[in-house]
């Protein structure tokens, strides 16, 4: 504008700027992610939907990892800074927020509570430590034979509509043995994996079958839907769909492949209708890319 701004105007602006930067370098400091586990029995499943709106809730305030009850088993890993899980553990030694799965108003704000009195406490910091480039490597060769064992596993199967809860668990365990000599091992695991917590969701007309088990080598994602409406039987709550995820009772890794398609279950509602729908291309196609994407990642970071 051609106009000249006077020494006191400027002094004036720069203190301003400069008061900012120091409230948001202290901002800065007391944002540091917070590190929250959710728990799950196999580390997949409702712990994934709990991860997914803990984080859109928190976003950019935490950094959320599912957890098995064997990752707990003697006590809390050290990078976890906050425990929550949807169901009650048995002689807990340990401090844990129990939630209700859909996260209610008054679980999120419990989750703040907590979020900001650790906040306060934790000294600025990195929030990862760098991972050996060999171990990177390892891992990216185990993700490589998860993703070829999910999109070989990858199917829609039709049952009739009044097939028994039981039976459908059994028909999972017999489409998922390898060996022709593991389905009651498969099926053993749902079914404790069940009683431990149901993974019917009413809410979404959805059941998940999942469990982590001796009766697989690689993680496997199949569909099954009722060949009319939904499912008869009182115990699927009218779900429309069920969806099988199992993984290898002896990976190593904290999160597998797999779970990338259990977020995009609640995250991507498209994903979701033709999961429902039993549309099996959409579905196959839209797996293949997030799995892609995955891998790619993992790639980037040993480049990086």
């Amino acid at each position: 504008m051609g106009l000249e701004v006077p020494p006191e105007e400027t002094g004036l602006l720069a203190l301003h700027f400069g008061g900012a930067q120091v409230r948001l370098g202290n901002r800065e400091k007391l944002m540091k992610k917070i590190a929250v586990g959710v728990i799950c029995a196999s580390g997949i499943g409702i712990s994934t939907l709990m991860a997914s709106r803990i984080s859109q809730a928190f976003h950019g305030k935490v950094r959320v990892k599912s957890l098995t009850l064997g990752n707990i088993a003697k006590g809390i890993p050290n990078d976890i800074e906050l425990l929550v899980s949807s169901f009650e553990i048995p002689d807990a030694a340990y401090e844990y927020l129990r939630v209700n799965p859909m996260l209610t108003e008054a679980d999120i704000s419990a989750i703040s509570e907590r979020i900001d009195s650790i906040t306060k406490m934790l000294p600025a910091g990195p929030d990862e430590a760098c991972k050996d480039i060999f171990s990177k490597i390892d891992e990216i060769e185990l993700i490589s034979k998860e993703i070829r064992s999910i999109l070989k596993s990858l199917d829609i199967y039709r049952v009739h509509s009044p097939i028994s809860f039981q039976d459908m668990v059994r028909l999972a365990a017999e489409i998922a043995d390898e060996t022709e000599g593991l389905s009651n091992v498969i099926y053993e695991d749902l079914m404790r994996r069940e009683a431990l917590s149901t993974q019917v969701i009413p809410e979404f007309r959805f059941t998940l079958l999942h469990a982590k088990t001796t009766g697989v080598s690689n993680s496997k994602f199949f569909i099954i839907c009722p060949d009319t409406g939904i499912f008869s039987e009182p115990h699927f709550m009218e779900s429309a769909v069920a969806v099988v995820m199992l993984i290898p009772n002896d990976d190593p890794r904290e999160t597998l492949a797999v779970s990338v398609i259990s977020h995009a279950l609640f995250e991507n509602d498209m994903f979701f209708d033709d999961i429902r729908a039993g549309r099996k291309e959409p579905v196959k196609k839209y797996t293949e890319k997030l799995l892609r994407t995955y891998l790619q990642d993992k790639v980037n970071e040993v480049d990086n």
